[in-house]
């Protein structure tokens, strides 16, 4: 027996005719294509005003980002090189949401910084330059490229990434799920 082979819009097509038959509830019909009742509506719904070419609808294309291939900067001395980083949020007995900045220097695995800020650009930049202030100002900071160390603009700059760089602070961002990248600061969170 050949394979019978279908593709999305024939599914949807053979689902909103299957609805239009009426012989299934919406609640059994969406559960033998195994999709979502708010799903269901939403096909039957754009048949109806859209036709055939309703059923389709436009992906959005994700925008491709290259990653720099040289290696990160070699770390000789204190102050060259530091990680930056959210823990990960947690709730606390009282149910407030608790985000731990963590910040170490990458050569002597220092502890900077540990405090608590809503990963916002103006608390994080705060209690960065607060930092800053007590030890100086690294050559280059390390971060994944999450907010708000990151951003959608240009080169993915943040507004907090952008005042780093007009400091004279490097930037390094380690690549999308690779938190290897940045060993050192994630074995400190595991510590």
């Amino acid at each position: 027996m050949p394979w019978k082979e279908t593709c999305r819009m024939d599914e949807k097509l053979s689902f909103v005719v299957a609805h239009m038959r009426g012989e299934w509830s919406m609640a059994a019909l969406c559960e033998e294509w195994g999709i979502s009742r708010k799903t269901g509506y939403e096909w039957v719904a754009r048949y109806r005003r859209d036709g055939l070419a309703g059923l389709v609808s436009a992906r959005r294309r994700r925008r491709r980002v290259e990653w720099p291939s040289r290696p990160f900067r070699d770390v000789r001395g204190p102050n060259d090189v530091w990680c930056i980083d959210f823990k990960g949020w947690f709730r606390t007995r009282d149910g407030a949401r608790c985000d731990p900045l963590t910040i170490t220097d990458a050569y002597s695995r220092y502890v900077l910084a540990c405090v608590i800020v809503p990963p916002r650009t103006e608390p994080v930049a705060a209690a960065v330059r607060d930092v800053f202030e007590r030890y100086g100002v690294p050559c280059a900071l390390r971060s994944d490229n999450g907010v708000p160390f990151a951003g959608p603009g240009a080169g993915g700059l943040s507004r907090l990434s952008v005042e780093w760089v007009k400091a004279g602070i490097g930037l390094e961002r380690i690549a999308p799920g690779q938190p290897q990248q940045n060993g050192r600061h994630e074995r400190m969170h595991r510590t």
